[in-house]
């Protein structure tokens, strides 16, 4: 299985910001502790991400690098930096998407809200660039982020992200092709 993860933004692009906090930060956070589970934890699954340090790209480009990779899926990473704001919600592109792009969001969009206890936003639809130009399954999640525990908000997005993905795509946990021989 190969994921490809796109923390939004980046370089000159700051994206979302308020009190101090710049959204291509803790999406590249996120993306990057994200990513470490997903290699850590299980098998036969390889991670590329359209960045991995505070660049500017275009979403041309990030496109581009996951349609030559040959991803399987594509995870877009925002988040909504609004102090109150506790609202998940999820982005298909609003074209003809396959059954495949349709069951991931709905099956990762479930199981981040679970995980987290967020208000449910919905599963949406929007024209973005990236969602129409990469040719495999691609989503855009847009989670909430509570400036006051970043680290804790960090950690339980990536956390969340994870669990929705090895459900939707039914990844195999190394812990269970570890066997004792006797």
């Amino acid at each position: 299985m190969k994921i490809f993860i796109d923390p939004s933004h980046g370089g000159r692009d700051l994206g979302k910001t308020v009190n101090g906090w710049y959204e291509k930060d803790i999406t590249l956070a996120i993306g990057l502790k994200l990513r470490n589970i997903l290699r850590n934890r299980f098998k036969l699954v390889q991670v590329l991400m359209s960045r991995t340090n505070d660049k500017t790209l275009t979403i041309a480009e990030r496109a581009s690098k996951a349609n030559k990779w040959g991803a399987n899926f594509v995870l877009s990473l925002h988040v909504d930096l609004w102090e109150k704001t506790k609202f998940f919600k999820s982005y298909r592109y609003r074209g003809r998407v396959s059954n495949t792009t349709f069951r991931a969001q709905s099956s990762i969009h479930r199981a981040i809200v679970i995980e987290t206890g967020w208000a449910d936003a919905g599963l949406l639809s929007l024209n973005h660039p990236l969602l129409r130009q990469t040719t495999m399954p691609a989503i855009i999640t847009e989670c909430p982020f509570v400036s006051q525990n970043c680290l804790n908000s960090i950690q339980q997005i990536a956390n969340a992200h994870m669990v929705g993905l090895s459900y939707e795509f039914n990844l195999e946990d190394k812990s269970t092709i570890l066997t004792r021989r006797g």
